[in-house]
């Protein structure tokens, strides 16, 4: 799928339509997870991530609509207009399958099930899907596997949850169409997001030699069992079972 020439008459483009612009849709958000294959690196994911991002909203920048902090996430989450992108750039960083009770993966996860209405799309980006929440997995509705051998070209697959009796929490996954994407070595937002990402490990190295040195608890983020069971509590009631809740 070339996005210069056929980008309109894929699927992941008429699903985007579908669900983000029809008002009757009762899910009218969409989520995108962009992988590399086998977990490779400089594979172009974040520059897939924003040639889908500015295919969805041409007015796309990264400075407004991108972000690598899952509380800004949060925020432009609630808060960008109607039929906007978002781009959680390195999710894995910060919403990894080992802080699955963390309040701030659970309010992802929430708002997620809970604001559709709000027509969202949004693109995240992780080194493997392994290594994500398993809630994000489960609300995501594409994943797109950039290759790992020919650089600037990805495969979709569109997730399809089993029914019950199927493997309840589980996902399948049907390969839909291939995705080309340009070069952005030299592009503004993809210098903003190298920006971001260069900040952000300075604060990373920071609070480790921080951390290291005064005690402080890795896990200040992390709920009391009483107010886990109540968020997972709200998911069950919005249609989350309760394994993939928990």
């Amino acid at each position: 799928m070339s996005q210069s020439t056929t980008f309109a008459n894929s699927e992941l483009w008429r699903e985007y339509r579908r669900r983000v612009h029809d008002t009757d849709h009762p899910d009218r958000r969409l989520s995108i997870i962009v992988v590399a294959r086998n977990a490779a690196t400089g594979v172009g994911k974040t520059t897939a991530a924003v040639s889908l991002c500015r295919a969805f909203n041409p007015d796309w920048t990264a400075e407004e609509r991108a972000t690598l902090d899952p509380r800004e996430y949060l925020h432009l989450y609630r808060n960008l207009p109607a039929k906007s992108a978002v781009l959680f750039d390195e999710v894995g960083a910060s919403m990894d399958n080992r802080r699955s009770s963390s309040s701030i993966n659970l309010d992802i996860s929430h708002d997620l099930q809970t604001l559709r209405v709000r027509q969202i799309t949004t693109v995240f980006t992780v080194p493997s899907p392994d290594v994500i929440d398993k809630r994000l997995k489960m609300f995501a509705d594409y994943t797109v596997v950039c290759s790992d051998v020919d650089p600037g070209v990805a495969t979709i697959y569109r997730h399809d949850v089993p029914v019950i009796g199927d493997g309840v929490g589980g996902v399948n996954h049907t390969e839909v169409e291939r995705f080309r994407w340009p070069n952005l070595d030299a592009d503004a937002d993809f210098e903003e997001l190298d920006r971001m990402k260069r900040e952000r490990y300075v604060e990373n190295e920071t609070r480790t030699y921080t951390d290291d040195n005064d005690g402080a608890d890795d896990d200040d983020d992390e709920l009391s069992k009483e107010q886990r069971d109540a968020v997972i509590r709200r998911m069950v009631e919005n249609g989350t079972t309760q394994k993939d809740a928990a």
